[in-house]
C-alpha cells in the first residue's frame, strides 16, 4: 500500500519533470512536426500534373433546343485539357476518365460562351487545385432546318475487263437531314460511292451517305444530324459480247437483174451487254428477210434497220454512241449473156443400168444457148470448155422409172457452169437407150 504522503510526493516530482526546461520541449516537438513535415514532402511531394482530351458535358440543352433553335460548338472548345494539383501518391491513383468537365446551357452569356467547371469524382476533397486549360465553351447559336435529299449513288473505278456495271439500285432513296440553318443550307448533294474496281460479280454492300457542298467539298460538320448514316447498294456486273450481224433477203429484183449475194452492213457486228448466262448461247444476230425485201427492184436497195427489234431480252447495245440503227445495202447488178454450143464429144452418160447401151442420137453442135448471169460470174466462162452430163440413174428416180426399156427419151442435160450461172431454157438431148445383146 502507498502512503498519501508519498503519492503527493511522486506528483510534485512527476509535475517537476514536465516543467523543467519547457521550452527546449516545446521546440522538440515543433521541431519532431517540421521533420515529419520534410520528410512527408521528399517522400510524397505536392505535384501538379495535366490531363487532356477531357470532354466538357454540356447540361440542360433544352434551354436552347426547346425554343427552336440548336447550338454549334466552335473551335472544339468543348474538348479541353485539365491541370491537376495534388500529392503524388493521389496523381498516380488519378485517370481522366476520374475528371468531369461541365458547361451549364443556361448560364450562356450574351457573347455566346459557357463556363466551364471541373471536379474529380475521385480524391476531390485531397486535391489542391483543378482548372481548366479553356474557361468558357464558345457556341453559336441557330434556327433548325430540317431538308431532304435524294440519294445520288456513285460507282467510282472501273469493272474487270469485258464487264460493266448494270443496274444500280438502293434499299432507301431519300435521307432527311437535320441541323443550323447555316450549315444545312450548304448542303448540295448526298452521296453513297461505290467502288466497281475489278469486278466481275454482283456487288451488295452497306454504303456511307456522304455530304457535300456546290463545289464537292466534303461536309463532315457532326452537328448535322441524319435519319440514316449509310444506305444499302446493289450493282449488277454484266459481261459484254462481240457477235456479227446475219441478214435474210427476201423476194427477187426485176427480171433481168438479179442479187449479187453480197450484203454490206455499217456496223457489221455488235458489243452486246447483259448476264454471262444469257451471252453464252448468243453466237450471231439474225436480222429476219421481212427487213430486206428486193421484189421488183433494179439496183442496190439501201435500208436503215432497227437492230432494236432483233436483240434477245434482257441483253442490250453496249455503245451508248450508237443509236441501234444499222445502214444496210443489197447489191443487185443487171444480169449479162454469153452465148454458147456444146460440142458432142463433151457429153457424157453416167450411171447406166446393166444390159443397156446410151447414145445421142440427132445432136447438133451448132445449137446454140445463152447462159446468163452477174457480169464477174459470166466472164470467167470459157465456151470451149463447157461439158453436159447425163445422169440416167437420176433420170430414172425424178421420172419414176422402175425399170429402164429401150427406146428414145428427150433428157435435160446438166451443163457444167460456174455458180451464179444459168442457161435460160434447159439443153435438152434425144437419148437412144438400147440392150445389149
Amino acid at each position: 500500500m502507498i502512503k498519501r504522503g508519498n503519492y503527493g510526493k511522486e506528483g510534485r516530482n512527476l509535475k517537476k519533470i514536465w516543467t523543467t526546461n519547457l521550452g527546449l520541449k516545446i521546440l522538440a516537438i515543433v521541431f519532431a512536426v517540421l521533420l515529419w513535415l520534410i520528410v512527408v514532402n521528399i517522400d510524397d511531394p505536392v505535384m501538379v500534373q495535366p490531363f487532356y482530351g477531357i470532354q466538357v458535358e454540356i447540361l440542360h440543352p433544352e434551354a436552347i433546343t426547346d425554343t427552336g433553335k440548336i447550338y454549334e460548338i466552335l473551335d472544339n472548345t468543348n474538348i479541353i485539357s485539365v491541370v491537376v494539383t495534388a500529392r503524388r501518391s493521389i496523381l498516380s491513383e488519378l485517370r481522366k476518365e476520374d475528371l468531369k468537365a461541365v458547361a451549364d446551357m443556361e448560364e450562356l452569356t450574351f457573347m455566346d460562351t459557357l463556363g466551364i467547371s471541373v471536379s474529380s469524382e475521385k480524391y476531390n476533397d485531397k486535391i489542391e487545385s483543378i482548372k481548366p486549360s479553356t474557361e468558357n465553351l464558345r457556341v453559336k447559336i441557330d434556327n433548325i432546318k430540317k431538308t431532304q435529299l435524294v440519294i445520288q449513288v456513285n460507282t467510282t473505278g472501273k469493272p474487270e475487263v469485258g464487264y460493266l456495271i448494270g443496274n444500280v439500285t438502293t434499299d432507301q432513296t431519300v435521307v432527311r437531314l437535320s441541323g443550323p440553318e447555316s450549315i444545312i443550307k450548304q448542303v448540295a448533294r448526298a452521296v453513297a460511292n461505290v467502288d466497281v474496281s475489278g469486278m466481275t460479280t454482283d456487288i451488295s454492300t452497306s454504303i456511307e451517305i456522304k455530304l457535300y457542298d456546290n463545289e464537292d467539298n466534303l461536309i463532315t460538320n457532326s452537328v448535322i444530324s441524319k435519319n440514316i448514316d449509310s444506305v444499302s447498294v446493289s450493282v449488277d456486273i454484266l459481261g459484254t459480247k462481240t457477235v456479227p450481224l446475219e441478214y435474210d433477203v427476201m423476194g427477187t429484183p426485176v427480171d433481168g437483174y438479179e442479187l449479187t449475194g453480197v450484203i454490206s452492213s455499217s456496223p457489221s457486228e455488235v458489243t452486246l451487254g447483259g448476264k454471262k448466262s444469257i451471252l453464252e448461247s448468243i453466237e450471231k444476230i439474225e436480222v429476219p428477210e421481212t427487213a430486206l425485201n428486193v421484189t421488183g427492184q433494179s439496183g442496190d436497195v439501201t435500208v436503215i434497220v432497227d437492230l432494236g427489234k432483233y436483240i434477245p431480252d434482257n441483253l442490250f447495245l453496249v455503245n451508248n454512241k450508237f443509236n441501234g440503227k444499222a445502214n444496210v445495202i443489197v447489191y443487185i447488178e443487171k444480169k449479162v449473156t454469153k452465148i454458147a454450143s456444146l460440142q458432142k464429144e463433151k457429153l457424157k452418160f453416167t450411171n447406166i443400168p446393166d444390159g443397156f447401151t446410151v447414145e445421142s442420137v440427132d445432136f447438133d453442135e451448132t445449137k446454140l444457148f445463152n447462159i446468163s448471169g452477174l457480169q464477174k460470174v459470166i466472164e470467167t466462162i470459157n465456151p470451149d470448155n463447157i461439158a453436159g452430163t447425163i445422169d440416167i440413174a437420176a433420170y430414172m428416180e425424178e421420172n419414176e422409172i422402175v425399170k429402164l426399156s429401150e427406146g428414145t427419151y428427150d433428157v435435160e442435160a446438166i451443163l457444167n457452169l460456174p455458180e451464179g450461172a444459168r442457161v435460160d431454157i434447159p439443153y435438152m438431148v434425144k437419148m437412144k437407150v438400147t440392150l445389149e445383146e
